[in-house]
């Protein structure tokens, strides 16, 4: 019932993220305005962004730690959950830094809109 409840606020979570950035972070509208409002929609876009993937990864984190702890539970004596318990562990590992290097290089191409925006 937890991890269902926490899969729920996950994707409702994603849904609000999505629905906001589209109608708030509209890409006609801001062609359509002068560069500093351009470039303050960017930097407003980079906020919403980082400030969405803090809240997404903690529904994320306790999702992966029920996981983790529902393995652990329910096979601690059984040896041969080793190997789905280390494949587990390092998809979570990969889905981690492949959202980090994401993260890092959307707000890479915002600084540098930012930039050329303002200068």
């Amino acid at each position: 019932m937890w991890f269902a409840a926490a899969v729920s606020i996950w994707a409702l979570i994603d849904l609000v993220a999505v629905l906001v950035g589209r109608k708030k972070f509209d890409t006609q509208k801001m062609l359509d305005d002068d560069v500093l409002t351009a470039a303050k929609t960017v930097k407003d876009y980079k906020r919403f962004y980082h400030l969405s993937m803090v809240i997404g990864a903690i529904p994320a984190v306790a999702l992966v730690a029920y996981v983790l702890i529902r393995i652990y539970t329910q096979s601690a004596s059984d040896d041969n959950m080793l190997l789905p318990t280390a494949i587990y562990i390092f998809a979570c590992l990969a889905g981690i830094l492949l959202s980090v290097k994401t993260y890092r290089k959307k707000m890479e191409a915002c600084d540098s809109l930012i930039d050329s925006l303002e200068n």
